[in-house]
């Protein structure tokens, strides 16, 4: 499944419906989702927010990416990490989404019943 694909099934979703993980369909048990990254790791052309030096003056950019030194308001942003978060480039890993499984649930660590069952399980 690609990002893609799960943000088309997760349209229809209620936005404020929580995220859980599931796995081991003989005995399904279930975990809070903790977290979402990619394997890329920071990126070695930018400050890691995809801020780079002004192409102009060499001048830092602040947080909106317009530089400090000469002015420039156009937005300077590293063009990996945009890369990156578009799913884009020569980075292997940056293809990669992982979500990290947090804790159990505190009502139980098992899947219902009814959730077992449209995942074709029980």
């Amino acid at each position: 499944m690609t990002a893609a694909e799960l943000i088309e099934r997760l349209e229809d979703m209620n936005p404020d419906a929580e995220v859980r993980l599931t796995f081991q369909p003989s005995w399904p048990l279930v975990f809070t989702a903790a977290e979402v990254v990619t394997g890329a790791g920071e990126c070695p052309d930018c400050d890691g927010e995809g801020a780079v030096p002004c192409p102009d003056c060499e001048g830092v950019t602040d947080p909106d990416h317009n530089c400090k030194r000469c002015g420039d308001d156009e937005m300077i942003e590293c063009d990996r990490c945009t890369d990156i978060r578009n799913g884009y480039g020569d980075d292997a890993e940056a293809k990669i989404v992982y979500i990290a499984a947090g804790n159990h649930p505190d009502d139980s660590p098992y899947l219902p019943g009814d959730a077992s069952r449209a995942l074709g399980w029980r």
